[in-house]
């Protein structure tokens, strides 16, 4: 059984042991734990997270595959006023499947359009293509492209921005 629920401090060895194990994928994608040196600083992020969390301006969700923490589903970035979110997500490498992937985003965009929520949208590198088809399998529209947006290995890449309606939403 799959379920999604806020990543809290006493997730946080689980959290960091995931991450190390990841990291290599993970630099290729994104930055948020490039500067993590040991235990405390996974800590002050998700403390970090659940302040805005708190505020109402961030979900961090840990997704949990039967008792094992299998990655993080977040939403870094939601404005109830503009009635927009983002929605970011990752799998570690033993638990990456398009289905369960899938599964946790239909069940957390059903959340956040059910909860005021109008649009949503997602950021990738233009070479993430499993992320893009993870996007469109959901409905997601490419609807343009930020050029050099992106530090990756001291280089800038675009990103490609999609977005989901929810007058569109089909789950």
């Amino acid at each position: 059984m799959t379920t999604l629920q806020i990543l809290r401090e006493e997730h946080a060895q689980d959290f960091f042991h995931l991450v190390q194990a990841n990291k290599k994928v993970l630099d290729t994608w994104f930055t948020w734990f490039r500067d993590w040196k040991q235990y405390e600083d996974c800590v002050a992020f998700i403390q970090e997270d659940l302040q805005r969390f708190s505020r109402g301006e961030r979900i961090p969700m840990g997704v949990w595959h039967g008792k094992e923490l299998a990655g993080a589903w977040r939403v870094p970035l939601v404005d109830s006023e503009m009635k927009v979110a983002e929605l970011t997500y990752w799998l570690g490498e033993e638990f990456r499947s398009r289905k369960l992937a899938k599964n946790i985003s239909v069940a957390l965009i059903d959340f956040l359009f059910q909860h005021g929520i109008e649009r949503i949208e997602v950021y990738c590198l233009p070479d993430n293509q499993r992320s893009a088809r993870l996007a469109q399998s959901l409905g997601f529209k490419e609807e343009g492209r930020f050029r050099e947006a992106f530090p990756v290995n001291g280089h800038r890449s675009d990103v490609i921005v999609r977005g989901l309606l929810k007058k569109y939403w089909k789950p």
